[in-house]
């Protein structure tokens, strides 16, 4: 993963949170890190020249009864059914399974309650460990 952060140099990568039930999405997270923080390094047995993405951000997809802190929120009013329909895809998962299904009710309440902070229609969440930078006041708008 290392190599693939050095070939295509994003400026972000995403990841889900690291604090999780589910140990794959634990274990997924701290695979993220660990290939940003080794991609960085010259003295390294890796392809291509050291990269470091500029942030890391986590979003959720938590199994576990808490409110995790949220960084900022991004206005996905005009995505969210694009949203449902590519979740929709893991039919096994989130249709054929009866005991999933309310997966699509929560979706619609929780990203239905972030936007309404943001006052939008529905938002994301998503973390981030270190502080982002703002040129200027006009990158809020």
């Amino acid at each position: 993963m290392a190599e693939k952060i050095r070939e295509f140099k994003p400026h972000f990568l995403f990841s889900p949170y690291f604090e999780d039930a589910h140990p794959d999405h634990i274990s997924c997270a701290k695979i993220v890190e660990g290939a940003r923080f080794y991609a960085k390094y010259t003295r390294v047995n890796l392809k291509g020249k050291p990269y470091y993405p500029f942030y890391l951000f986590y979003y959720f997809c938590i199994h576990l009864r808490i409110l995790p802190k949220i960084t900022f929120l991004i206005d996905i009013s005009q995505q969210f059914k694009e949203k449902l329909r590519a979740i929709k895809c893991y039919r096994s998962q989130f249709i054929d399974n009866p005991k999933n299904r309310f997966v699509f009710d929560y979706l619609k309440t929780n990203n239905r309650f972030l936007g309404k902070l943001i006052h939008s229609q529905f938002a994301e969440a998503f973390y981030c460990k270190e502080i982002i930078k703002l040129n200027d006041f006009s990158s809020l708008l």
